[in-house]
């Protein structure tokens, strides 16, 4: 997965357990929300606001040392944007 583009969810599937949970424990106490909430951006089933997609972001670098863009891990939807 070196230079391929990486959504959230196929990121998050090669990312061992406990980082998966310091993550999401990151997102959860910074960002108000639940861990249902935060498993749907992740499964990609529903797409965050900025803010939390830069939670998201900022998280994985934090605790996976991987720096992939915001928009690789939340390519933009046809006419969804928000």
């Amino acid at each position: 997965m070196n230079n391929m583009t990486r959504t959230i969810s196929e990121l998050w599937k090669t990312l061992p357990e406990n980082q998966q949970k310091q993550i999401a424990a990151e997102v959860m106490v910074t960002g108000g929300v639940s861990y249902p909430t935060v498993y749907t951006w992740i499964s990609g089933r529903r797409r965050p606001k900025f803010l939390y997609r830069q939670l998201l972001k900022n998280a994985i670098r934090k605790y996976a040392g991987v720096n992939v863009p915001i928009v690789e891990l939340f390519p933009p939807k046809s006419e969804e944007e928000s």
